[in-house]
């Protein structure tokens, strides 16, 4: 009788070690990984969508459409997973990342339009090929620094429109002055010449 009250008792043991296992998992599956960064940006739709896409250039683009907004990374694995310049260690060969874009036109009353730029990061880890990859917090670092490159592509498309412009302000310019000048040497001309 006892040694089946052991086996009974080992038996009950193994089962809750095991339902103790399977809701570990649950919880680490719901932990909220969602993390937007967002900028709003001055400006035509088109330009920003631009100046997008050549922020992102670096990354291999999954799905880029202008019409709905949206540019998805594929998901970039191991050791070309972006890392934190302060962090001293190489990314796992697990882990994995996806980078989504998502742009929102809007309206500014004072300058025009305006576009609403999210950048989410989805960052996971496979730890075993048996497991389902644990989804982790993004530190919002490489987000950040999307937004700056956007911001800094708008900056030089408007600093080398401006010097375009100036350079052609100039260059009409001296041909005005040219053909002031050969006007009033052809006027000196016919005078003479009557």
């Amino acid at each position: 009788m006892k040694t089946v009250q052991c086996y009974l008792l080992i038996i009950l043991t193994i089962m809750l070690s095991f339902m103790n296992a399977c809701t570990g998992i649950a919880k680490r599956q719901s932990i909220p990984t969602t993390f937007y960064r967002d900028h709003i940006f001055n400006g035509e739709y088109e330009k920003i969508w631009s100046a997008t896409e050549k922020a992102l250039s670096n990354y291999p683009i999954e799905q880029s459409n202008m019409d709905s907004g949206v540019i998805v990374t594929e998901w970039v694995k191991g050791d070309n997973v972006w890392m934190s310049p302060h962090l001293n260690k190489k990314p796992s060969s697990g882990m994995r990342e996806k980078i989504s874009v998502f742009l929102t036109k809007g309206k500014v009353q004072s300058s025009g339009g305006a576009v609403k730029v999210q950048v989410k990061k989805d960052l996971e880890v496979h730890k075993d090929f048996l497991l389902e990859p644990e989804k982790l917090p993004s530190d919002g670092l490489e987000e950040t620094m999307i937004l700056y490159r956007i911001e800094r592509e708008l900056e030089i498309e408007r600093d080398l429109t401006s010097y375009n412009n100036q350079k052609v302000e100039s260059i009409q310019k001296e041909k005005r002055k040219k053909n002031q000048i050969k006007n009033s040497k052809n006027k000196k001309f016919r005078k003479t010449k009557n």
